[in-house]
């Protein structure tokens, strides 16, 4: 995927698994992955990690989980940067502004993806 950054992926990827109810909120921070030095020994180039996780009324991940993932090394990574991230939130007609069960798939690239010693 030549000409996209990390976090062009990451965007698309939400883009992807987006339902129509999921557009009422949009990031207000970058998603920044880290790849774990420790995690790179019998590592591929690409692990993919998909999470599922609700939005607070505040905009913030709540009650997240790994849904699949290619190498369980790169899960408290992933699960901690997603924590991070916050959404600027607009509330539907019935008042309600907490999302449930949004799916999110990162893909942590050895070549594009910064290293990071835990």
């Amino acid at each position: 995927m030549a000409g996209f950054s990390l976090l062009a992926l990451v965007a698309l990827a939400a883009q992807a698994t987006a339902t129509a109810e999921d557009l009422a909120f949009q990031p207000r921070n970058p998603l920044v992955l880290d790849y774990p030095k420790k995690c790179a020994l019998g590592a591929s180039f690409t692990e993919t990690i998909v999470l599922t996780f609700d939005v607070s009324t505040s905009g913030k991940p709540e009650n997240i989980r790994i849904k699949e993932s290619s190498n369980s090394c790169f899960n408290k990574g992933a699960t901690k940067a997603v924590g991070k991230w916050g959404f600027w939130m607009q509330a539907p007609s019935d008042g309600v502004i907490k999302h449930h069960d949004i799916s999110i798939r990162l893909e942590f690239d050895r070549l594009n993806t910064p290293a990071k010693r835990e």
